[in-house]
């Protein structure tokens, strides 16, 4: 999770400036390097078994970040606008609407 924005108090925006937001994605030769090289250490039996563990860490990733921007007084349809961006999009809300989800606080 890439929510080094979130962690400030107080979160401006320079006029004209622009926020994007997707959804995270896999490389797959980099996906691909990893199962390589940890499947025997990990026990995956085959790449099925390394799909449901990333899933599951997917998922995992995803609630704490959920919980991460809700603790920072993050609007919850706003987060889940974010994640509802496809990972090869960029969606880039206006200053009001990051203003008014909590994103920026001035």
């Amino acid at each position: 999770m890439r929510a080094y924005f979130f962690g400030g108090k107080t979160r401006t925006l320079a006029l004209g400036a622009k926020l994007g937001f997707h959804r995270p994605h896999l490389n797959n030769e980099r996906e691909k390097q990893f199962y390589e090289e940890n499947h025997v250490k990990k026990g995956w039996k085959d790449r099925f078994d390394y799909g449901i563990d990333t899933y599951d860490l997917a998922m995992l990733h995803m609630v704490r970040s959920i919980d991460y921007m809700l603790s920072r007084g993050v609007d919850i349809d706003f987060i889940l606008k974010r994640y509802s961006t496809s990972s090869y999009d960029i969606w880039h809300p206006s200053r009001e609407e990051l203003l008014e989800a909590g994103v920026l606080t001035e």
